[in-house]
């Protein structure tokens, strides 16, 4: 996990289980933009031509504020409340990890980031960083995972889009919708679409899309 402070925006980003990596950006206790470093888009928000010169290399519409945050020593977790729910982040997925040897001394919720991140910091005085997408993201959260894919899938057909023989007055046309509602479709940081929606565009384009349930862990 990284937080930067650069020309008074606030970076954080942080190597996750999916993909695509991505960093967010605050400003006065808001989320200006979640940026796509892989596909160099918005996810969420817009980007000035300022934050993008000042943005880390490296590195859904679902926005959550932390109500409170507690160490539970015995499951070895965190407890985050985020709105009504209390959701479980293991000590194994944080860096620095609290031990019996080293135990959380003090958590707290940072308001720069309108209470979007925890940090803490154990008795050796290593500090560490969670945001609540994390938490979001270990627990599968309906809302956040129906982001995420709803992100792919507007992606895909962009891509899609650009590569197919069809005109876009054509494409609009075998739709049934109105310009202004398919170039909304087609924005990766709208997501008040639906799913039918973005499926019925892929169909027009003469795509499959296959939906694959497997264990977690499983390759």
């Amino acid at each position: 996990m990284a937080r930067i402070k650069r020309g008074g925006f606030i970076f954080i980003s942080w190597i996750g289980d999916h993909t695509p990596r991505h960093v967010h950006v605050y400003r006065d206790r808001v989320l200006v933009v979640k940026w796509d470093l892989e596909n160099g888009v918005a996810m969420v928000g817009t980007a000035s031509a300022r934050i993008l010169r000042l943005r880390p290399t490296g590195g859904g519409g679902v926005a959550m504020k932390i109500r409170s945050v507690s160490a539970n020593n015995r499951r070895k977790v965190f407890e985050v409340r985020l709105g009504s729910r209390v959701l479980p982040y293991p000590y194994s997925r944080t860096e620095p990890q609290p031990s019996a040897s080293d135990p959380v001394r003090e958590i707290i919720i940072d308001p720069e980031v309108g209470r979007e991140a925890f940090g803490y910091v154990v008795r050796s005085g290593a500090r560490g960083y969670v945001h609540a997408e994390q938490v979001l993201d270990y627990n599968q959260d309906p809302s956040y995972m129906r982001d995420q894919l709803l992100y792919r899938l507007t992606l895909e057909a962009q891509r899609r889009v650009k590569a197919s023989p069809l005109s876009t007055r054509e494409i609009i046309r075998r739709l049934g919708t109105s310009a202004t509602q398919f170039y909304r479709l087609l924005d990766q940081t709208n997501y008040r679409k639906s799913l039918d929606q973005l499926l019925s565009l892929l169909q027009v384009l003469d795509c499959d899309v296959e939906v694959v349930v497997r264990d977690r862990g499983a390759a």
